[in-house]
C-alpha cells in the first residue's frame, strides 16, 4: 500500500502565497485560499475511481488583509475564514457573509468548529483563544433566508492560553468538551471548553522552563479522540497519550534541500534545534491521519514538509512507508496544508501546487 498521485493542478496566479485548504465534511467540496481575500471552491468528482476537481464558485470576503485559515462548518454549508485583519468571517456558500467576529487584537491564525457547529474557537498572535457563538448566523423563514451580514459578534469567552502566538487548535471529532492548542512557546495545552480552564500542559523538554522549547506548528486528534499527534518546528512528529502525558510514538525524517539520503528514524526524543537560524523559512506545514478500511483498519500518518516532500507512516510500527520527493525541493514549494478524506489525500503547496493522492 502506498500513495499514488492522480491529479496535479498549478493554481494561478502562481505569484500569490497559498495558505489553507479544507474538505467539506460531506466530501463533496474542496475550498482553498491565498493570502488575499477570496476563497475558491471546487467540486470533487469521483467517477469510477478517477477523481477530478471541477471549479464550482468563488467567495469574496470583506477581509481587509490576507486569510490564514479556512474551515467548513459541520453541515458543509458555511466557511469560516481567519485573517491578518484580526477578524473572522462566516460565509454561507449560497447566501454570502453571515457574521464578522471581532475581538482579537492581532492576526488570527487558526480556527476550529465544535462538533455541533454552534461554537467556533480561534487562536491568534495575541496569544489568546476566543470562543464564539455562531449558531445565529442568519435566519431562515419559510423558503427564504435573511442575511445577517451586518451582524458583528463579540466573543463569549477569552482564554489567556500561551506566551507566544497560538498557531493551531483541534478537538476530538465527536467531543466538543476539550480543546487542544499548540503555540510557538513550545507548549501543547488541553482546555475545558465550558470553563476555559487548562486541564493539562504537555511539553517535550524537561528543561523547558530554563531553556525554552521548540515551537509547535501543528496538531490533530485521532478519530477516536484518545491520542494527539503533534508536530514541532524541527519536523518531528509525536503521538501523545494526552491523558497520561506520555509520548507513545515518535516519527522523524531529517531532511535538507540538497540531501539525497535523509532518513533518520528514532524512537527517542526529538532532535533539538539549538541554532535559531536553522528555523529560518520554516512554516506551519500540514499533517493528517488517514484510516484504511481494506487492510486491517491500519492507521497512517500523512506529513508534508518545508521542501515539498510528502511522507506517510504506519502508526503502529513507526515504519516510513513513503518519502515522495518534490520535483522542486525549496521553501517556496513547502506543503502548507493537507487534508484526508477516506482514501484520498489533498495537498497544497505555498506556491499554489494542488495535488490529489490516493492510498492504494
Amino acid at each position: 500500500m502506498a500513495l499514488k498521485q492522480i491529479l496535479t493542478l498549478q493554481l494561478l496566479p502562481k505569484s500569490h502565497s497559498y495558505t489553507s485548504l479544507s474538505i467539506s465534511p460531506n466530501g463533496k467540496y474542496l475550498a482553498l485560499t491565498t493570502a488575499l481575500q477570496s476563497i475558491t471552491i471546487y467540486r470533487i468528482s469521483n467517477n469510477t475511481n478517477i477523481t477530478s476537481l471541477i471549479p464550482h464558485s468563488k467567495l469574496y470576503t470583506d477581509h481587509l488583509e490576507g486569510i490564514n485559515k479556512i474551515i467548513w462548518s459541520p453541515d458543509s454549508q458555511c466557511i469560516a475564514s481567519a485573517s491578518d485583519d484580526c477578524t473572522i468571517e462566516i460565509t454561507h456558500i449560497k447566501y454570502g457573509k453571515l457574521q464578522t467576529l471581532i475581538g482579537h487584537t492581532a492576526p488570527v491564525i487558526t480556527i476550529k468548529y465544535s462538533y455541533k457547529g454552534n461554537l467556533l474557537f480561534s487562536g491568534s498572535m495575541d496569544e489568546s483563544i476566543k470562543i464564539w457563538n455562531v449558531s445565529a448566523s442568519g435566519i431562515y423563514s419559510g423558503s427564504t433566508f435573511t442575511n445577517s451580514s451586518s451582524l458583528l459578534t463579540a466573543p463569549m469567552k477569552t482564554i489567556s492560553a500561551h506566551s507566544d502566538p497560538v498557531v493551531v487548535l483541534d478537538m476530538p471529532s465527536k467531543d466538543s468538551s476539550i480543546l487542544a492548542s499548540g503555540s510557538f512557546d513550545g507548549l501543547i495545552r488541553i482546555f475545558d471548553t465550558q470553563t476555559g480552564n487548562c486541564l493539562k500542559t504537555l511539553t517535550y523538554d524537561k528543561d523547558w522552563a530554563k531553556e525554552g522549547g521548540l515551537p509547535i506548528i501543528n496538531l490533530q486528534f485521532s478519530y477516536n479522540g484518545k491520542y494527539l499527534l503533534v508536530k514541532s518546528m524541527d519536523g518531528v512528529l509525536k503521538l501523545w497519550d494526552y491523558v497520561s502525558g506520555q509520548v507513545l510514538r515518535t516519527f522523524t525524517c531529517t531532511a535538507s534541500p540538497d540531501s539525497s539520503n535523509d532518513i533518520d528514524m528514532t524512537k527517542n526524543a526529538a532532535k533539538v534545534v539549538s541554532n535559531e537560524s536553522s528555523l529560518n523559512g520554516k512554516h506551519c506545514t500540514g499533517i493528517s491521519f488517514l484510516y484504511e478500511t481494506n487492510n486491517n483498519n491500519k492507521v497512517i500518518i500523512i506529513d508534508g514538509d518545508d521542501f515539498g516532500d510528502l511522507k506517510s507512516w504506519d502508526v503502529q510500527t513507526q515504519t516510513l512507508l513513503d518519502n515522495i520527493k518534490s520535483a522542486n525541493r525549496s521553501y517556496d514549494n513547502c506543503i502548507i496544508d493537507l487534508a484526508c478524506h477516506k482514501n484520498m489525500v489533498f495537498s497544497l503547496s505555498l506556491n499554489g501546487l494542488l495535488s490529489v493522492w490516493k492510498w492504494l
